[in-house]
């Protein structure tokens, strides 16, 4: 079970969550609409949060191996959004947040 709190960005998650017993959540940087490969071997869960700017009308996008698996439309002012996703070893993973990138943080 996967436990996310916005307010300080931090995520615990159950150590009896079976596969991802032993993990840890880690801070990470990324750059927006740039491609990252999953070189740690095994599954990493993604979790990023988009910048608020209090306003509307845009996407946001988040990719594995070239795949769209989120697409997200703001029609409404929001106070930023976290997306959590798996990427499998070997693959590639990206994010394009028109306001940018908040933080990210990877299960690895």
């Amino acid at each position: 079970m996967y436990v996310y709190n916005p307010s300080n960005f931090s995520v615990n998650y159950a150590t009896s969550a079976g596969s991802i017993s032993g993990r840890s959540w880690q801070s990470a940087s990324m750059a927006n609409n740039t491609n990252y490969t999953n070189s740690f071997g095994k599954e990493i869960v993604v979790a990023a949060r988009c910048n608020a700017n209090g306003s509307y009308g845009w996407y946001d996008y988040c990719y594995v191996n070239d795949v769209l698996i989120v697409q997200a439309y703001w029609n409404a002012a929001v106070v930023g959004m976290t997306y959590i996703f798996e990427v499998p070893a070997g693959a590639t993973y990206r994010l394009n947040f028109p306001t940018g990138i908040a933080g990210v943080m990877i299960l690895r």
